[in-house]
């Protein structure tokens, strides 16, 4: 038969169990608390990614497009003068 002080530390011991499985309750708890705040964060983040990512696009199709009409204009100047260069040499040639 247990003796009443082995009763007693076996009740101190399974009070220390308890307050242990609490403890761990709570921190778990904590823990779930907290990797639902990450993953709200990480969705908020997700989504500022995405908006840059369209916004990189939408810049980089500005620049294509301006770029292009940079080349058109660059094009439309070369050809307005070579045909200024043609004019003045068939003028040069009549005057002199």
């Amino acid at each position: 038969m247990p003796s009443a002080e082995n009763v007693s530390q076996i009740y101190r011991n399974s009070q220390k169990i308890s307050n242990i499985e609490a403890s761990v309750a709570v921190n778990t708890n904590r823990i779930s608390q907290i990797e639902r705040r990450c993953d709200i964060k990480e969705a908020k983040f997700d989504k500022i990614e995405a908006a840059m990512d369209a916004d990189n696009k939408s810049n980089q199709i500005k620049f294509e497009a301006l770029f292009a009409y940079q080349n058109k204009a660059i094009g439309y100047a070369m050809c307005a003068g070579a045909i200024a260069s043609g004019l003045f040499y068939i003028f040069l040639n009549k005057v002199v």
